[in-house]
């Protein structure tokens, strides 16, 4: 999706859904909620219809605006058993 497409979404509910579980939701809310983080990654396998794709989150913010939390996803090529 182009970024003008999901700007102002909810990513949750509105971008990706599939991601609103403990393992990527869960770990978002709790970095959303420890202003004192400015960086967390984990790997994560969205359930695409054609197929799953193993990927790379990074939650980023800069400590001058705590409330701002910025996902970059990266996806892991030839990741094994997908």
């Amino acid at each position: 999706r182009k970024a003008e497409d999901t700007i102002g979404l909810n990513f949750f509910r509105e971008v990706a859904p599939c991601a609103a579980v403990r393992d990527f939701q869960g770990r978002f809310d709790e970095f959303a909620a420890a202003p004192e983080l400015t960086s967390k990654k984990f790997g994560f396998i969205y359930p695409f219809w054609l197929g799953h794709k193993q990927v790379k989150i990074t939650m980023v913010r800069r400590p001058s605006e705590p409330e701002n939390v910025y996902l970059v996803t990266e996806f892991i090529r030839n990741a094994p058993g997908r």
